[in-house]
Formats: C-alpha cells, structure tokens, sequence
C-alpha cells in the first residue's frame, strides 16, 4: 500500500472511529427527533433504568430529551412529564414540579395519578402555611409516583405494579367519592351525572386558580343562578369579575366533595373550600346547585353553609 492509500484508509478509520462515538453520544445525551415507536419505547426504559438504579440525573436528561421527540403519543407526552415532575419532586424542586404535573394534564388514562402527585404538592404547600402558625405541625414532603408506559398497549402503571418487561395489568381508576348511602359490601357506581358534574367542579376550581373570569363565569346559569342578597346577576358578575381578577395570584383547594343526585336534574356538591391570595386567606363549607338544562351543567345556586352554634 503506497502512502497515499494509507493516509486515505487512516483518515476513514478516524472517521469511523469519530462518527461512532458522535452516534453513542446522540442515543444518551442529544435531542430526540422522529423517532419510530420502538425507539421511544427504548428511549423511556434507559430512563427508567436510570430511575431504578437511583441515577435520578440521568433519568431526567433522557426523558427530558425524549420529550422533545415532535411524534411523542400523548399517552408517553404524559407519562415523561410525570415522571419529570418525580425527579423535581424527589430534589425538591416542588413548583418546577407543579409545572410538569400541569403540562402532563393538558397532554387521560393517567389523569388519576397525576392528580394525586398534584394534590401532594399542594398539601405541602398547605401544611407549610400552617407550620408558620402552628410550629408543632408535621410537614410530610411529597414523593411522588412513577409512571411507566409501554407503547403497544398505551397503559400507564406504576414502578412497583409493573417492571418494564412484563405486560402492564389493567389499572381501574378509583370513583369519586359520592354523598349517597353506601352499601353494606360494594358502593354503587357513580351516575353519568354526578361524574360529569364531579369533572365540572374540577374545571371550575381550575378556572377560578388561574384567574380566567370568562371560562369561570361561563358555569354559571345567567338566567337561573340567584346571587345571594337579592343581588342581580349583573351586578353580582361585576363583583364577580373584579374579585376574580384583582388579586395577584388566587389559589383554591376543594376538599371532602360529596356530589348529591336531586330531582329535576339537578345536583349539589358540598365541600370544604380553602381560598388563598395576597389579599386575605380562608377557609369555609360550601355548596353549588348545578342544573342540567338541554343537556348543559351549569351553577343555579352557591352558598356558605353555617354550622350551628
């Protein structure tokens, strides 16, 4: 072999050599793009490897990559932000969490379990508030439940149900609790109105958080909903409108929902509201009237029950 054909066939294995180690580093460290099903799949168990053996920054870096992925099924889009949100959760980086735990919502069979990782935030944050007046209160700090997904069945379990090379099992989602007389041995399913109401409730709470005045006012009856005091609609919507608005930040927790069926398509949901913004805190009971009318749920009455003294 002369010179030339040596420097030439030297240069090549450099390349070689250089292209191999680009591609290695691509697989664990550069964005994911276009990636087929079984790519994604792979993708997500090196991270939850990773997560298993503890490498929580590792797990992070590929599953944030893989979020990037623009052909990401909204089922695995949920899954990776969960699963984020676990890690942040787990350093303690509880609002960086929050907003995965919100984006992993927007992306619903996993709705559940995100919601419940939500809700630890959210009882943190509450028994924080707390501890600053009442010292000897135990703060219990959120842990998070991992999500795995495989691609094939698009069933979301957790790390303890389901090792990644098994088949996931079929998950039933828990009902919501219902004010309605249970029985000795297996409560009764939830009706298709107290489920749809009971969804309606969460919207509206979420609507009233984020300070959206028209989506949280669209729940309510214009021509039905009577405003207490004898108040007029429109008069009760301004005030609605600056109260909702004017405050820098709003934050509402419902806690005890108890969802009642009543005659003439009609259902009432009581629950324990916590109300929190920079101009005053509080906490009471209350409960909505919600009326089905050609086939739109909407608020026809909202009042502060009282106990008695």
């Amino acid at each position: 072999m002369n010179t030339a054909s040596r420097i030439v066939d030297n240069s090549l294995k450099t390349l070689s050599s250089a292209t191999l180690l680009s591609l290695a580093l691509l697989s664990t460290t550069s964005a994911f793009a276009d990636m087929t099903v079984a790519q994604q799949q792979q993708a997500f168990e090196q991270g939850w490897q990773a997560m298993k053996s503890n490498d929580l920054d590792q797990a992070f870096k590929i599953w944030d990559q893989l979020s990037k992925n623009p052909s990401n099924s909204p089922e695995l889009k949920r899954a990776i932000e969960n699963n984020l949100a676990v890690v942040l959760m787990r350093k303690k980086q509880y609002d960086e969490a929050q907003k995965r735990l919100d984006a992993a919502l927007q992306a619903d069979k996993q709705v559940a379990r995100t919601l419940d990782n939500l809700n630890q935030i959210y009882a943190y944050q509450a028994q924080q508030a707390y501890k600053k007046v009442f010292e000897k209160t135990t703060v219990k700090q959120p842990q998070g439940e991992w999500l795995f997904i495989e691609l094939a069945q698009a069933d979301a379990v957790s790390s303890v149900e389901q090792p990644p090379q098994k088949a996931p099992e079929k998950v039933t989602e828990p009902a919501p609790v219902v004010a309605v007389a249970k029985p000795e041995l297996t409560p009764e399913p939830m009706s298709n109105a107290l489920f749809e109401v009971n969804g309606l409730v969460e919207s509206w709470r979420r609507a009233w958080s984020a300070q959206d005045v028209n989506r949280y006012l669209s729940f309510y009856d214009q021509n039905d909903f009577q405003p207490r005091g004898g108040m007029s609609y429109a008069s009760w919507e301004k005030s609605r409108y600056r109260n909702v608005k004017n405050p820098k930040y709003i934050k509402i927790y419902l806690d005890d929902l108890k969802l009642t069926e009543l005659p003439d398509r009609r259902v009432r949901v009581d629950f324990d509201q916590r109300y929190e913004s920079d101009r005053f805190n509080d906490t009471i009971h209350k409960f909505l009237i919600w009326k089905n009318d050609r086939g739109d749920w909407k608020i026809v009455q909202e009042d502060v029950v009282y106990a008695n003294p």
